[in-house]
């Protein structure tokens, strides 16, 4: 469950470099990216997204003896896709999971204290558990 969960975060959270054209001046990078802490909780699961302006971090744990931490580098589309690869990977307690360099993507939508997360998918296909942990609504946590 876990493998199939961060392979879809990994296709998700793959960076694309933008570089400035020589003969223009670089302007200030306008972002839509969802910085914040966010987090749900499915059965016994919490899950855990936080996203700062140049990678991320998705943990899930079940318990203090079973956890996976997802940390990736990641880019955003105009219209709510968040893609990225896996750079590392912490597993504790769980050999499931996804491995360093899969790639995730999934489609988000911010509303105020809430993001709405959609559509995973993975260079290694998330399975059904992984979508139904993955996806969902996150609320803002105090930083």
């Amino acid at each position: 469950m876990f493998r199939c969960a961060t392979a879809a975060l990994l296709v998700v959270l793959a960076s694309v470099p933008f570089v400035p054209a020589a003969d223009k001046p670089a302007k200030a990078e306008k972002t839509n990216k969802p910085i914040g802490i966010w987090s749900h909780t499915v059965n016994e699961f919490t899950a855990t997204f936080t996203i700062k302006p140049h990678g991320l971090t998705f943990e899930v744990a079940k318990s203090d003896a079973e956890s996976l931490t997802v940390h990736a580098a990641y880019g955003v589309t105009e219209d709510g896709v968040l893609f990225g690869v896996i750079t590392k990977i912490d597993k504790k307690g769980t050999d499931e999971g996804p491995e360093k360099g899969d790639l995730f993507s999934f489609g988000y939508k911010v509303d105020g204290e809430t993001i709405t997360v959609s559509d995973l998918n993975g260079s290694k296909p998330p399975s059904d558990q992984a979508r139904q942990l993955i996806q969902g609504e996150y609320k803002a946590k105090n930083k």
